[in-house]
């Protein structure tokens, strides 16, 4: 029995000896990772963080990097005008509105001036007073001519008469039945009644150019009444002013009741059978803009419907950090657009190949060095570096060095942020 004893104690303090080693080497294990986790954790509390949610991120691209200016505008119709009054007057009606369409020659409204119908009234009356004189004054001419050639005609034929009895006068001077006196007598009066004739003739030729100016005068007299009408129809005509080109109405400055003066603006009328795109982009892209680039211009409808154009003009002059540029649009156009219409542009201003490039970051400016932050592959971590950027583009810029093709850098405004962030997902 004792000897049974002997032999257990052993082995019972064999296995306390042993719990008592496991037990050091856990509180060995736990110290351990304990002083690791505080470690760690003290690591991260000091790094900065900041919300991966939060984070506009790009990638960096190897390749073909074209050069896109983006701006807003909208349609520009190529044939506009605004429609002024020819005449003054009180506006009794307005026939259109703005956004009504309207043909060539349709009225647009109605004007009342009665000092257009009294001269009206007093044009048609001096005509007719031109007209009643003209038509006396040629009768009493006619008279007279009448007068004139037909005494003429009277003494020709006493003339003649004359001239044959002197010949048969003479015959019987020769015989000597009429005495010489006599012959002689009637001699001188033939002569005086040639001049008498001859006189006439004058004097009815000279009738006759009088009578030819006095009638041009008439005619010109009557000429000039009738301009004076037509003058005045003509005003009443532009008592109801007419559109000049069929389109739209885009505006109307004036209202019923309103008094205006004679060249007063009216209405805006846009045509819609051509338009263009009037571009506005920032002014840090004005150099790369020319004639002849590629446009595409988005329209502000339901479907989006995208037009190709090419650069007509640039501006040369910038207004409010803007430059506006004019871009000829190709193919037809949906019947529902209309001038004024919102649109949203790109130009391809170039190409340049084989090349990185990556989203234009907040606050990096081109041709020249700037930092960003590089995203770490587990996207945990992003680190300051230093970057060489090119050309830019509304979309994008080019990376000269600092970067590689894959990289991942962050896009958002990063001024206030740390050498190194940490990122929390």
């Amino acid at each position: 029995m004792s000897e049974d004893m002997d032999v257990s104690l052993p082995l019972e303090d064999i296995r306390r000896k042993n719990l008592r080693r496991w037990f050091i080497v856990v509180i060995i294990v736990q110290s351990i990772f304990l002083a690791i986790f505080s470690a760690v954790l003290w690591t991260s509390v000091r790094l900065p963080s900041v919300a991966g949610t939060s984070l506009e991120l790009g990638r960096v691209h190897k390749g073909s990097f074209v050069l896109r200016i983006e701006g807003v505008g909208y349609l520009r119709p190529k044939k506009e005008r605004w429609i002024a009054s020819n005449i003054g007057g009180i506006i009794k009606y307005l026939y259109v509105h703005p956004g009504d369409m309207v043909k060539k020659h349709e009225t647009l409204l109605r004007i009342v001036n009665p000092k257009v119908d009294e001269d009206v009234q007093q044009a048609r009356y001096n005509l007719i007073q031109a007209e009643e004189k003209t038509t006396s004054q040629s009768d009493d001419l006619s008279d007279q001519l009448y007068s004139l050639e037909s005494k003429i005609a009277f003494d020709r034929d006493r003339l003649k008469k004359a001239s044959m009895l002197l010949v048969a006068d003479k015959l019987l001077l020769e015989r000597h039945i009429i005495s010489k006196l006599q012959y002689n007598t009637e001699r001188i009066s033939l002569k005086d009644d040639r001049e008498l004739v001859a006189s006439l003739e004058r004097r009815l030729l000279a009738f006759r150019k009088n009578m030819n100016a006095q009638r041009l005068e008439a005619g010109s007299v009557i000429a000039s009444s009738k301009q004076l009408l037509a003058s005045a129809l003509e005003k009443t005509r532009d008592l109801e002013p007419r559109a000049t080109l069929r389109g739209e109405i885009m505006a109307v400055s004036v209202q019923p009741g309103e008094h205006i003066s004679a060249g007063t603006e009216i209405a805006k009328i846009a045509s819609l059978h051509q338009m263009g795109a009037l571009i506005f982009v920032g002014m840090k892209h004005m150099a790369m803009l020319e004639p002849g680039q590629d446009v595409k211009v988005v329209l502000s409808t339901v479907k989006k419907t995208i037009l190709e154009g090419t650069v007509q003009r640039v501006s040369p002059v910038a207004s409010h950090g803007k430059v506006r540029v004019a871009a000829l649009l190709r193919g037809a156009l949906p019947k529902s657009v209309k001038p004024y219409l919102p649109v949203t542009a790109t130009i391809v201003t170039g190409k340049i190949p084989r090349t990185l490039y990556v989203k234009k970051p907040a606050n990096i400016r081109p041709n020249r060095y700037g930092y960003v932050y590089v995203v770490d592959q587990k996207a945990k971590e992003a680190i300051r570096t230093a970057v060489h950027f090119g050309v830019a583009a509304s979309d994008g810029i080019q990376v000269l060095s600092g970067l590689k093709p894959g990289q991942i850098i962050v896009l958002s405004n990063t001024s206030k942020w740390k050498q190194k962030m940490r990122i929390v997902q």
